[in-house]
């Protein structure tokens, strides 16, 4: 059994890499919020992750140095728990498909609160980024902001954060446990990157040993025989 967590900052193409991973066959969660104008296909948060990471973030904003620590403790003690929850819930189920012992959760959140828990050694994490200012700015139209509130350097400051917290926390991460994508890329060569992504997961199919070699595009026809490759390919409309 193994984790895999995307981490990015909105508007960076978070959601698609969930997407792919759920269509892979990853357990991304239930209850997963409907699709909407900002995101048509879909978000594939687990909303108990989400409000997990919300506790951390919460407490680490406190004034009180008491209650941050005592903030701090109580919300790595709910995240914790919830991912011991998930490990069996995983461990227990009939797998019915290959590749069902693999679970994740995707939430931008997390790339600011993730020095404050501590993962499993084996968890792999994908990060997806884009420009800072194409983000900042798909962050505005998304939000539809005006104003001061559409202020560019506000919101260049906050990507920029997130993108920081990011790196320096991957950084002390096992180098081979890491995927770095750039969403720009994605959507140019969403074939190559769905085929990197499965064999960095490891993912499976039935009758098959170990993950797939990172192919090359002339492999296309041929991977479209693997279901799980199949709809992770059409969830990206290739």
């Amino acid at each position: 059994m193994s984790c895999v967590i995307v981490m990015g900052c909105y508007r960076s193409g978070t959601s698609a890499i969930a997407g792919i991973l759920h269509h892979l066959g990853v357990n991304m969660g239930v209850g997963f919020q409907e699709p909407n104008a900002q995101n048509p296909k879909g978000y594939f948060e687990d909303p108990d992750f989400i409000k997990a990471n919300l506790k951390i973030y919460e407490a680490m904003n406190q004034d009180d140095d008491f209650e941050y620590h005592n903030g701090i403790f109580e919300a790595k003690k709910a995240f914790h728990e919830l991912c011991k929850l998930r490990s069996i819930q995983i461990l227990s189920r009939h797998r019915s498909t290959v590749g069902s012992d693999i679970w994740g959760f995707k939430d931008p959140k997390f790339c600011v609160v993730a020095k404050h828990v501590e993962l499993h050694p084996d968890t792999k994490i994908i990060w997806i980024h884009r420009d800072v200012d194409e983000t900042a700015l798909s962050i505005i139209k998304s939000l539809s902001l005006h104003g001061k509130d559409a202020n560019m350097d506000k919101w260049r400051t906050f990507v920029e954060h997130y993108r920081d917290q990011t790196t320096n926390y991957m950084a002390g991460c096992d180098a081979l446990h890491t995927l770095d994508i750039n969403f720009p890329n994605l959507l140019e060569n969403p074939r190559t990157c769905i085929n990197v992504i499965a064999d960095f997961i490891s993912m499976q199919e039935e009758g098959t040993v170990g993950g797939w070699n990172i192919p090359n595009v002339h492999s296309y026809d041929e991977h479209l025989g693997c279901p799980k490759i199949r709809k992770a390919y059409e969830f990206m409309g290739v």
